[in-house]
């Protein structure tokens, strides 16, 4: 099971899209590195993670709970920081 999972993640700023369906699952215990060139989304995935960016579609879940709507501050209580 993945310990963070990032499904058909839609995201941007204000209306210029940056993720298209981003999906990603991050196992526990696996080192994983998010790299790509300048541009290719890399901090968008992980603001939109965080709860800096709202998704437009798709979902976010830690530990099996979907915590897609819940605010950076209690996303950084369950322990999913940058």
């Amino acid at each position: 099971m993945a310990i963070l999972e990032i499904r058909d993640i839609e995201s941007g700023y204000g209306e210029v899209q940056i993720l298209w369906g981003t999906s990603i699952a991050l196992e526990e215990g696996k080192l994983t590195s998010l790299v790509g060139a300048n541009g290719a989304g890399k901090t968008t995935t992980m603001r939109t993670v965080m709860g800096q960016i709202k998704p437009w579609s798709g979902s976010v879940w830690f530990n099996g709970q979907d915590i897609s709507s819940l605010s950076a501050h209690a996303k950084a209580e369950m322990g999913v920081v940058l």
